[in-house]
C-alpha cells in the first residue's frame, strides 16, 4: 500500500494499492474488514492520490478528478 497516495476520510484510510488496486480500510478495525477494489473509478481511469477536503473525498488521476463521497 502506498500511503502517500492516500487521505483519512471519515475515519476510513483511502490509499492505492499497486497500479490497479484501492484499499479502503476503517480505522481501527482489521485488514481483513477492509474493502480492496479495482483501481477504475475515474471514469474508468485510475486514480493516483486522494484528497479530503471539506466537501468531501476527491480522487485525482490524470486528467481526471471526481468527488467519491461527499460530506457527511
Amino acid at each position: 500500500m502506498d500511503l502517500s497516495t492516500g487521505t483519512i476520510h471519515n475515519n476510513k484510510v483511502w490509499a492505492r494499492l499497486g497500479p490497479n488496486q484501492i484499499f479502503i480500510g476503517e480505522i481501527g478495525k482489521g485488514t481483513e474488514e477492509a474493502q480492496i477494489i479495482d483501481n477504475n473509478i475515474l471514469d474508468g481511469e485510475p486514480v493516483h492520490r486522494f484528497v479530503s477536503t471539506p466537501y468531501g473525498l476527491i480522487a485525482i488521476g490524470e486528467g481526471a478528478v471526481g468527488l467519491v463521497e461527499a460530506k457527511e
